[in-house]
């Protein structure tokens, strides 16, 4: 199964965007402004790879278009019989001197025609495959650097303020249970409250007079232990 890149809610009231963080970082910026274009369309969507919907190449062709316009494309010229290693070794090396993702180089040259389908195809398929490998190599590197800050202080940037606060209060006030919390946070239940409430656990914070950090009137007997 396809790993999806992002999907956006197209709420009128809450409208929502999520970016896979296993993707590559050089991936969001492409990701952002696909969903972005999916709210302003109205359509709520979930982008991966190789989708016919119109809508999907709409949405595509508006973040590269941003990213990399046409003009600047014409500056890396392929040959559509070239092979596969010499795309990805000339793509990888034009993308990372503009910062920018290597996967939506190549879907740029397939719409503009430069390389076929099933190379693009070839390409995008060979770039995930490379940024799930770079990003084991950046986890194995930095399990071996000493110091640094921990899972928790990492998880939280990652996660932003915003939905903290929001998940936290929700835990606090009953109306969120913490195995719903780690569906919406992306982590496992035992860690939803050290991340939430930094050293707290649940009996720590049962010890206060609440259970699991719900006031009482509202305590949920799945909640406690």
């Amino acid at each position: 199964m396809e790993q999806f890149r992002g999907f956006t809610i197209a709420d009128p009231i809450a409208p929502f965007i999520a970016i896979n963080d296993h993707d590559a970082a050089t991936a969001w910026s492409f990701t952002l402004l696909h969903e972005m274009t999916h709210l302003m369309l109205g359509t709520t969507g979930i982008s991966g790879a190789h989708s016919e919907l119109a809508i999907e190449q709409f949405c595509n062709d508006a973040a590269g278009e941003f990213l990399l316009p046409r003009s600047e494309l014409g500056a890396l010229r392929v040959q559509r019989t070239a092979s596969l290693n010499d795309l990805v070794i000339r793509i990888s090396a034009f993308a990372a001197e503009r910062h920018i993702s290597r996967a939506m180089v190549a879907y740029k040259l397939y719409r503009a025609d430069a390389v076929p389908l099933a190379a693009w195809q070839a390409l995008d398929n060979r770039f995930r495959q490379l940024n799930v490998d770079e990003s084991k190599t950046r986890g194995a590197k930095q399990k071996e650097k000493r110091g640094g800050p921990n899972y928790y202080v990492v998880r939280r940037h990652r996660l932003g303020h915003a939905l903290m606060r929001f998940t936290r209060a929700s835990v606090d006030d009953g109306s969120l249970t913490p195995t719903k919390a780690a569906r919406v946070l992306g982590v496992k239940p035992r860690t939803v409250y050290p991340l939430l409430f930094g050293g707290a656990t649940r009996k720590a914070r049962s010890s206060r007079g609440t259970c699991n950090g719900l006031p009482p009137r509202r305590k949920r007997s799945d909640d406690c232990e």
